[in-house]
């Protein structure tokens, strides 16, 4: 026997008859008993039959992860859906298939029939994720050409041509690599940018925070409106790009999340604002990244002085686009800069080339952030001289590099391109030769 659910309202009225009660009660009373009865019919048949309106499914479908202003639901990302998770686990399988087939005699069929399945069972997988939607671009044909050489690898191991089936199957390794660091890359250049703009908006938030121990109600709206945008980030990372870069924006979204609400809301921004720093420089050399925003920076002033001669010829969107690299280029290049002051010391020129990046990052970062038209950028004059300072910074890093510079030479290989009965004696006469190159560089020196 199913049990029906009722809802009981009392409503207190004056202890009058029925048609003294219509006659006294006023148009607005009767309006909101009319209304009350009509959502207590609707009330009913939802609890009676499950259902709800399509608008309603619909709506629920598109509630933002935060339910509430107190309650963080983080959206599931499973890592085994990550596609460069999933190539970091295809190259792993398509070595140690390249190892076996090394190692295998020609003369042992079963075991050649046995690596001609699993080299099909790597590209059936290969197959799945370059059907991801919306991967970087090239990651498609890098991916295709990969497979493409898979079933040659097939073929030659079923005809017997081992060492074909070797050089087809080291292709489709070099291919798979190739796809994997077109992602990567991809991925850290969307988190660079994720996290330059949640710094740029949390200093500002932050300046405006209290340090008297109560929270600010006028940033409560804004750190959840950061949290919901890098949560948003996070799953396109997932999707798409980093399964790490996603973890860690997601981590820092809840972070901000929790941050709009806390008493010490000045401190805990702080503390996520130095988080931010640090995550920026997670994992790079100071150097090599240096190396990477100078080089992407005066791409950026080419684009620049373009657009400030012809800007008619740019959309609103490119324009904004522009102005965002332009911020997190510059804003990555003094956190290097900084970092590599940390480790080697300052000198007069590592500190006026830090003041001068910082100089021309805020005249970008004080434009309107939803500017439009000729407000996105600096006025023509003034972006054209920008473009002209950004490539006399760059110049001055590069000086910062060659002091920075070791003069020591090291050869470097990839063990696993190596036969592994060969790699111990590869290793050491790469070693003897590195060593004998350095002594030689010693002796000259002196």
């Amino acid at each position: 026997m199913k049990l029906q659910k009722f809802l009981l309202f009392l409503l207190p009225v004056p202890a009058l008859t029925a048609g003294a009660a219509l006659d006294k009660a006023s148009t607005a009373q009767q309006t909101a008993i009319t209304e009350l009865v009509q959502s207590l019919k609707s009330t009913r048949k939802v609890i009676l039959t499950g259902k709800r309106s399509g608008s309603t499914q619909k709506s629920e479908q598109n509630r933002t992860v935060f339910r509430d202003r107190q309650k963080f639901i983080l959206p599931e990302m499973p890592r085994e859906q990550n596609p460069d998770r999933q190539l970091q686990a295809q190259i792993r399988e398509q070595q140690q298939l390249l190892d076996q087939m090394r190692e295998t005699p020609q003369s042992d069929t079963a075991a050649q029939e046995q690596m001609a399945n699993k080299q099909k069972e790597i590209q059936e997988k290969t197959q799945k994720t370059a059907k991801t939607p919306s991967l970087p671009s090239g990651t498609a044909q890098a991916l295709n050409q990969a497979q493409d050489a898979m079933r040659e690898t097939g073929k030659m191991l079923q005809s017997g041509q081992t060492l074909m089936a070797q050089t087809a199957a080291q292709k489709a390794l070099a291919n798979l690599k190739q796809a994997e660091k077109t992602i990567a890359d991809d991925a850290d250049r969307r988190m660079r940018s994720s996290l330059s703009d949640a710094q740029r908006k949390l200093e500002h938030l932050s300046a405006q925070s209290s340090s008297r121990g109560t929270p600010s109600r006028q940033n409560a709206g804004p750190l959840r409106s950061l949290a919901n945008k890098l949560i948003d980030d996070a799953l396109a990372q997932h999707k798409t790009g980093s399964q790490s870069h996603a973890e860690d924006l997601a981590r820092i979204a809840k972070q901000i999340h929790d941050a709009a609400s806390v008493r010490e809301q000045k401190q805990a921004l702080d503390n996520i604002l130095s988080e931010l720093r640090e995550l920026r420089l997670k994992g790079k050399n100071e150097q090599k990244l240096l190396a990477e925003s100078s080089g992407t920076l005066q791409k950026l002033a080419q684009e620049l002085k373009y657009t400030a001669k012809h800007p008619e010829r740019t959309e609103d969107g490119e324009k904004r686009r522009l102005r965002n690299d332009l911020l997190t280029e510059l804003e990555t290049l003094v956190l290097a800069l900084e970092r590599l002051e940390q480790n080697r010391g300052k000198t007069q020129l590592s500190t006026r080339t830090a003041a001068k990046a910082k100089r021309i990052a805020s005249a970008f970062a004080d434009l309107p952030e939803h500017g439009a038209g000729a407000s996105i950028l600096p006025p023509s004059a003034s972006a054209l001289k920008l473009a002209e300072e950004i490539g006399i910074l760059c110049n001055e890093v590069r000086r910062i590099l060659n002091q920075n510079r070791t003069t020591q030479t090291v050869y470097r290989f990839n063990p696993d391109d190596v036969p592994e009965k060969y790699r111990k004696d590869t290793a050491n006469y790469f070693e003897r030769l590195s060593e004998a190159t350095s002594s030689q560089k010693e002796t000259t020196h002196e």
